[in-house]
């Protein structure tokens, strides 16, 4: 029992680890479509273009376009 719970902390720190990363490539994501455009909605809505595009690749780590 004592192992099941040091392997459920450990993917609860890696879980909020990439949660902490994500929100992270967001944030810089919108600044600098914000800077780019000087628009507020633009980025917005450039950012959330990028982050589904970032979260849902169609390909492997290891491969690019």
């Amino acid at each position: 029992m004592n192992g099941e719970k040091k392997k459920v902390s450990f993917l609860n720190s890696e879980l909020v680890l990439s949660v902490i990363q994500a929100v992270e490539i967001q944030y810089r994501a919108y600044q600098k479509f914000l800077d780019l455009t000087g628009n507020e909605k633009e980025a917005r809505l450039q950012t959330m273009t990028y982050m589904i595009a970032f979260l849902h690749s169609p390909f492997p780590p290891n491969e690019g376009v």
